[in-house]
């Protein structure tokens, strides 16, 4: 795991955690509330993983917290793309050919 080494900031709103959300397009421009739960299935673990976005080092960089309590620091682009069914750790896509 890629620990944050430096100081993250945590979310201070709902509202505050709902904005990043959107601007991550995590969720819809139209969401009233946010849905805090992924799945990590980087190279740091052999099967996916729930981790729940805690904060964010900036734009570009945010913090997961997994259920054992280990942050991790990620791009957001990235975190979006292990939610697709077909997402490998290679970065590559599987299909059926």
């Amino acid at each position: 795991m890629l620990e944050p080494l430096e100081g993250y900031k945590q979310f201070d709103s709902d509202e505050n955690m709902l904005e990043k959300f959107k601007q991550w397009k995590f969720t819809s421009e139209k969401a009233k509330t946010v849905k805090n739960g992924f799945l990590y299935k980087g190279h740091y673990t052999e099967k996916p993983l729930s981790c729940k976005v805690i904060g964010y080092i900036s734009d570009y960089e945010i913090v997961v917290e997994f259920a054992d309590g280990k942050k991790h620091k990620i791009f957001p682009d990235y975190l979006k793309q292990m939610q697709k069914k077909d997402f490998s750790k290679d970065g590559q896509f599987e299909s059926d050919e």
